[in-house]
């Protein structure tokens, strides 16, 4: 079976925090917590955005033609890799956050040349 590496990299990362959820309640249930209770505020507000932000590119993905990606970089059908790269840092460069673009452009922007790029 051929899973996708990024599909693999998420479940272990679920995996990972399923686990520390459990490592959490086990310090809760014999009263350790409050030693450990500055990591936890640490590292909850790192791990969940990347995880949300993780999941929904990958659903995104999944859910993106080649037609949208072609469209959104105005290229045609039979594009090369040296196009869609052309086409994808003319396009960013107007799009991105830093040149007073918005996150969402920028994020179908790259999504766009991500799904091109992998099926070259």
């Amino acid at each position: 079976m051929n899973a996708d590496p990024k599909v693999i990299a998420w479940a272990l990362k679920v995996l990972l925090i399923c686990l520390a959820v459990i490592g959490i309640l086990f310090l809760i249930f014999t009263g350790k917590l409050t030693i450990y209770s500055g990591l936890l505020v640490a590292f909850l507000p790192i791990i969940i955005p990347y995880l949300k932000r993780k999941q929904s590119t990958t659903e995104e993905q999944s859910t993106m033609t080649q037609v949208e990606a072609l469209e959104i970089l105005g290229l045609h059908p039979g594009a090369t890799k040296e196009d869609i790269i052309k086409a994808h840092r003319r396009i960013v460069s107007k799009t991105h956050p830093d040149a007073g673009g918005s996150d969402y452009l920028a994020k179908k922007v790259n999504l766009a040349k991500d799904v091109l790029l992998k099926d070259l």
